[in-house]
């Protein structure tokens, strides 16, 4: 679920001292989201402001929204999160339910709006979860190309005509702190085959001592990938496709970005979602 603050800090900061980008100001960054049967995350950053002139890149840690009211209701229980540490996410700053603050759990079908206060800023934002859909199998595949390399496919029932939109994360134990978004994870039924057969690929890149680097999307024997398998409504998904481009187009000079994609957050920049979720574990032997 990461690493939407930073990167749209870094996109807002790379156009700086160019004649023809205009001033920006600085605005509310959410990325939150609850799952069925799970409390909601929520993770709030301000962006970076474009100017003109010269322009030195902040300390990231001065862009955390330490001292936000967060509010998460389902229209008959109404919660704040507690904000705490938690080196598992980046930012390392989450907000989320503690036995202070009470709890809110996700329902299949309801409504949940998020509120979000900080120095000034008001943004607010609403998803709903749907059912989840499971996944019938996972297959494990011996690379053809990649002696020693794993391949995971996935297969689910996906009605013809059905409006599902569809998110995969997975998550190796030793590489990951949390589940992170699968490569091309982000799916339109409508594009999808029934029975839907699909790939689970590993988060499209890692950060290491020397930057960032490609995350090959196989796996390796003695792997153990835990996969979370999620369905979610329109918005979301317009949000979590457009920015998939908007991060693969970013890696090229030639293409620069030149739009935002479709907020659902009214008052702030990026997401809100509710996940209909299944989760499943898998040993590659």
């Amino acid at each position: 679920m990461k690493r939407l603050a930073l990167i749209f800090a870094l996109i807002l900061a790379a156009a700086c001292g160019k004649s023809w980008q205009p001033e920006g100001e600085e605005t509310l960054v959410i990325e939150g989201w609850i799952d069925e049967g799970k409390y909601p995350v929520v993770m709030v950053t301000t962006s970076v402001p474009t100017e003109t002139g010269y322009q030195a890149i902040d300390d990231q840690k001065s862009h955390l929204g330490r001292w936000a009211r967060v509010e998460v209701s389902d229209g008959e229980t109404s919660v704040l999160l507690t904000g705490m540490t938690d080196e598992n996410y980046f930012p390392s700053y989450i907000y989320t339910c503690t036995s202070v603050s009470g709890y809110i759990k996700g329902e299949v079908g309801k409504t949940y709006t998020l509120k979000v206060d900080l120095n000034g800023y008001h943004a607010t934002a609403s998803t709903t979860i749907p059912e989840s859909v499971p996944l019938d199998t996972i297959e494990v595949t011996p690379s053809a190309d990649n002696p020693g390399k794993y391949s995971l496919k996935g297969s689910f029932s996906n009605p013809e005509g059905s409006e599902r939109y569809y998110r995969m994360f997975v998550r190796t134990e030793g590489e990951d702190d949390s589940y992170v978004p699968s490569f091309m994870g982000c799916m339109e039924g409508k594009n999808l085959g029934n029975p839907a057969i699909v790939d689970i690929m590993k988060g499209q890149s890692v950060f290491n001592d020397s930057g960032w680097e490609w995350n090959p999307a196989l796996f390796n024997p003695g792997d153990k990938v835990h996969v979370r398998f999620c369905n979610m409504d329109r918005a979301s998904f317009d949000f979590w496709k457009s920015f998939e481009k908007i991060a693969a187009l970013s890696r090229v000079p030639l293409f620069p970005v030149t739009y935002n994609p479709p907020y659902n957050i009214q008052g702030g920049i990026g997401c809100w979602c509710g996940y209909g979720a299944s989760e499943y574990t898998i040993e590659i032997k």
